[in-house]
């Protein structure tokens, strides 16, 4: 199955359709802009822990979590490539590559940043407000975890051709941010929370 994914400037259709990428080149693509997009969400996670300690000075953000992250986010980047040669994608040693080779991935890399990145700051915001709510001690350093591995462990099978889960993948990499619909008054939401309960504390 293949998925096309078209841009407005003031929004974001998305069709499924046979002229897209490939299951294995929206995973590829995904992988490949992992690293980017978790460290604009470390970034979102850095400025709500800035905030939040102005309100509860005892909250605070271990880098230690983070950076076993980001360590995470560079190694699966790095595989989004594995399987893939330039000339002859059909000669894959570790993958049977589908795609149109390298430039077959890099072709959806923009799509893939701004779709699943929207989508992974989403639920990265509502992922930390709930971990928040129950264990704010660890809120700002371990809410990245629950939804890298949500969004992330249909690669590997869409990579190796197995389709079936094809359908809940792009469901989950698209709607939850839907180019930034979403993921703005979220982020709209958590900033003004912040604002009112600090009057609050100042009344």
């Amino acid at each position: 199955m293949r998925y096309t994914i078209s841009f407005a400037l003031i929004g974001l259709s998305l069709l499924l359709s046979g002229c897209g990428p490939s299951d294995e080149e929206s995973a590829r693509a995904v992988m490949m802009v992992t690293p980017i997009v978790y460290l604009v969400g470390l970034g979102l996670m850095a400025l709500m822990a800035f905030l939040w300690r102005k309100l509860k000075p005892n909250l605070s953000l271990k880098w230690k979590p983070l950076l076993v992250g980001l360590i995470l986010a560079l190694i699966i980047g790095s595989l989004s490539f594995v399987g893939v040669t330039k000339d002859s994608p059909k000669d894959a040693k570790l993958f049977t590559s589908t795609t149109d080779g390298i430039e077959g991935v890099m072709e959806w890399s923009l799509a893939a940043l701004i779709l699943f990145g929207t989508s992974y700051l989403s639920l990265l915001l509502v992922c930390w407000r709930i971990w928040l709510w129950r264990r704010p001690a660890t809120a700002f350093s371990w809410s990245w975890l629950p939804v890298c591995l949500l969004m992330l462990l249909p690669c590997l099978p869409m990579v190796l051709g197995y389709s079936f889960i094809s359908d809940v993948a792009v469901t989950i990499w698209i709607l939850p941010g839907y180019s930034g619909l979403v993921t703005a008054p979220l982020f709209m939401i958590a900033l003004i929370e912040v604002w009112v309960r600090f009057r609050h504390n100042k009344s």
